[in-house]
């Protein structure tokens, strides 16, 4: 028995399309399933937690949606060991989907899901804030990434460029916005880790921070190369973070930095730990896959590796 969650408003509409494609696949590979649908944000995250409580067995669940989706039914098992997730991506950033390889079209996406095997075990990412801890599987972060992912949530125009197929464009027009209006501040950083089996911390200060990106994929925002090294199974968080860059500098530096091209330009701190915990001159916007989770000045993000059991193919990213 495989479980699908399908996101009814997902990529604009998208994923109900998606949905009667695969649908009419399933039928005539006589799958046996049960879907469900969601109706209202929050709905993915009960529906998934329903399942694997339920579930006499390893549970498949497989979502048709995008990162949003993804995120809350990642957040809404308690026991993610209960669970194998799968994902046909109709979303309009599709990062979760673009840092594993999986295909946008409907047939080949499914068909990787069905000859998964076992599937793959990889790593995710948990925010801290204060008693609060949050999943991602992508990223998360503070200030402008941050910044952008909430703006973008509730932005009119996305739907718009949705339905043109021109999604990514959504991210690139509010971060241009955003850069030039939001509010910089500094950051103390503390990251510990591992070296040759042996435990190391590194304590960084920062002055006039835009943002501060916390990988578990190499991109996040409709396909920006944060962190190009990032891998989702080497038990590391990936962090990359802009800092002390003069705001129309900082416009001239967007083209290399979503080609991946920034490691090694004056103001940009790329490094990678098991542990971060940042403590802010003033509250930021803090983010976890897209998800708004506030604005606070102490976040924490660490990794827990091989968390999670994805249907994909045990191949190399």
């Amino acid at each position: 028995m495989i479980y699908f969650i399908v996101n009814t408003t997902g990529g604009s509409g998208r994923a109900m399309k998606t949905w009667r494609v695969l649908r009419e696949i399933l039928a005539e590979e006589a799958i046996e399933f049960k879907a469900y649908r969601t109706k209202k944000p929050g709905d993915a995250g009960r529906i998934a937690r329903g399942i694997a409580k339920n579930a006499s067995d390893m549970a498949d669940i497989v979502i048709v949606g995008g990162d949003g989706t993804f995120n809350e039914v990642l957040n809404g098992i308690p026991d993610l060991t209960r669970v194998r997730l799968g994902l046909i991506p109709c979303g309009s950033g599709n990062d979760f989907a673009r840092g594993l390889d999986i295909p946008k079209d409907v047939k080949k996406a499914w068909h990787r899901i069905r000859n998964a095997g076992e599937g793959r075990r990889i790593d995710i990412g948990e925010v801290a804030l204060g008693d609060e801890t949050h999943r991602f599987g992508i990223s998360a972060g503070i200030g402008l990434d941050a910044i952008v992912c909430r703006k973008v949530s509730r932005s009119s125009l996305k739907p718009i460029l949705n339905r043109l197929g021109l999604g990514q464009l959504t991210y690139l027009v509010v971060t241009v916005i955003s850069l030039f209006t939001m509010k910089k501040t500094d950051m103390k950083l503390v990251m510990r880790g591992q070296e040759d089996a042996l435990p190391t911390c590194e304590i960084r200060s920062f002055k006039d921070v835009i943002f501060l990106a916390a990988m578990n994929m190499p991109a996040e925002g409709g396909g920006v190369r944060m962190t190009p090294q990032a891998r989702c199974d080497d038990g590391a968080i990936s962090l990359c973070s802009a800092h002390g860059i003069p705001r129309w500098k900082s416009f001239f530096l967007l083209p290399p930095l979503a080609r991946g091209k920034h490691p090694g330009k004056k103001g940009f701190y790329l490094a990678e730990g098991e542990e971060v915990i940042l403590s802010l001159g003033r509250p930021m916007t803090v983010h976890a896959d897209g998800e708004y989770l506030g604005e606070h000045d102490r976040v924490g993000f660490r990794i827990v590796p091989g968390a999670l059991i994805i249907l994909n193919p045990e191949t190399e990213i």
